[in-house]
């Protein structure tokens, strides 16, 4: 049944007052997009803050990213929640400001290895007595890889290498992402829907078409598959191989080498063994490694540091954060 007529303006259980209706000689947006970065809103900035801590910690202080209403869960840290809110809003909404705050905190760099008493009394890590395990997200692996291999381009592209695809956006069943060949941050790559690049959805980008807070973080066999048949993995470590310096008087030197460059740490006494035992033992003609053997021009010393180094960057470690 028709009702009682009712002005334009901002809903009243968002928290907005009858200063936001809206003229009959507007359109609305105006009210809205200042209603929004009003002081008297806060949920904009609360739920802007809440994503960067998600991004920079592992988890937000409201877990439930997407759903700040009745049936989300409560802030974990309400108090905390408010202050960087208020702080972000008076800084002018200053994003790099927020980040900086956040990353020289004592919190944010703690090591990630909890206490025993912790690990027992918070396993959720709810009260940040040491910093979260997570893996890197999909655009961050794929930038990893191409850093380790020394492809990573940082400067911004001129432009989107769609325009070069030369008609083939036209025809979606026959693009083909893998084939663009783009060495910048995977930040400034082309996003077709339906067709992710495999380094990207291998690793559970989120659906372009929709907004996904919180990622779903799987582990399945693709993922390994991917690190140890992928065209794009195998270059990636030809062209790491090539980077251990060549003029270190020994073994243990150039496995040193691979770890700082792919692992960012120097290896324990226990790895340096293991590692000489896999050296010493690879046969480059083998049937599992002659994909690789043939790559190199037949180069058995070249093809021996190119599998040590893939063998690296398959690791768990590789993609995850500490």
């Amino acid at each position: 049944q028709p009702g009682e007529g009712v002005q334009r303006g901002i809903p009243a259980f968002l928290g907005a007052s009858t200063e936001t209706a809206v003229p009959r000689t507007a359109s609305g947006r105006l009210q809205a997009a200042e209603w929004l970065v009003s002081k008297n809103n806060p949920l904009t900035a609360r739920v802007f803050v809440n994503r960067v801590w998600h991004y920079l910690f592992g988890r937000g202080l409201v877990a439930s990213c997407d759903n700040f209403g009745v049936t989300g869960m409560r802030p974990d840290h309400p108090e905390l929640l408010d202050y960087l809110a208020i702080k972000f809003m008076d800084s002018g909404w200053d994003i790099k400001s927020l980040i900086r705050d956040i990353m020289l905190t004592k919190t944010y760099q703690l090591d990630s290895t909890p206490s025993g008493k912790a690990a027992l009394s918070d396993p959720e890590n709810i009260h940040l007595s040491h910093q979260r395990v997570r893996r890197m997200d999909a655009e961050s692996i794929r930038d990893n890889i191409l850093a380790v291999s020394g492809d990573l381009d940082l400067r911004v592209p001129d432009g989107s290498p769609m325009v070069k695809v030369d008609g083939q956006f036209a025809r979606r069943p026959a693009f083909d992402p893998q084939t663009l060949t783009m060495p910048y941050r995977s930040i400034y790559l082309p996003i077709v829907r339906d067709t992710l690049p495999d380094a990207l959805a291998v690793f559970d980008m989120a659906e372009p078409s929709l907004v996904t807070g919180v990622r779903e973080e799987t582990t399945v066999p693709s993922q390994a598959l991917f690190l140890l048949n992928a065209p794009f993995v195998i270059d990636a470590a030809i062209k790491a191989s090539g980077r251990i310096p060549a003029a270190s008087r020994t073994q243990d030197e150039r496995i040193e080498s691979a770890f700082r460059m792919i692992l960012g740490r120097m290896p324990s006494a226990k790895e340096i063994t293991a590692s000489k035992a896999f050296l010493d033992s690879f046969v480059p003609e083998s049937q599992s490694n002659s994909g690789v053997y043939s790559r190199v021009a037949r180069n058995a010393e070249r093809a021996r540091w190119t599998v040590f180094c893939q063998s690296l960057m398959a690791t768990v470690e590789f993609r995850t954060i500490r």
